[in-house]
């Protein structure tokens, strides 16, 4: 009889393996995706994957980056929020003329970073929400 042991699998959920067994490498997706039938599952049986009912979350994220209302809401609130920051740290510099090379390239990334962090927030939210809607 092999030796059994528990793997973490590939996003840390946990299922059970025939030492030597090349199962957790070559089909993790279908572990990753199946349902225990109880705690005390054989360590040999390898489930049937099962199939969401609701679209995987990376189509969700392409779709996210399609909307309008993600876009919106980062232009509004990101570029906003990153003009106030390149302001209020580079604008003592823009103010007494020590404009140098350094100081466009920060105002000029600080807007950015706001944009980016506030475009993947959003994002975040329209595919949390489509989740829970296609849940409910």
């Amino acid at each position: 009889m092999p030796h059994a042991k528990k793997d973490r699998g590939f996003y840390g959920g946990s299922h059970w393996t025939a030492a030597g067994s090349e199962a957790p490498r070559r089909f993790w997706m279908a572990t990753y995706f199946a349902k225990a039938v109880s705690p005390l599952r054989s360590a040999t049986a390898i489930q049937n994957p099962v199939r969401p009912s609701h679209p995987l979350p990376e189509g969700l994220w392409r779709q996210a980056f399609r909307q309008q209302s993600v876009w919106l809401r980062a232009v509004k609130l990101g570029l906003t929020v990153g003009l106030l920051q390149a302001a209020i740290n580079q604008g003592d510099h823009w103010v007494r003329g020590e404009v140098d090379k350094v100081v466009i390239l920060k105002s000029i990334v600080s807007p950015l970073i706001g944009f980016t962090l506030v475009l993947f927030s959003a994002a975040q939210t329209w595919v949390q929400r489509t989740l829970e809607q296609t849940n409910s």
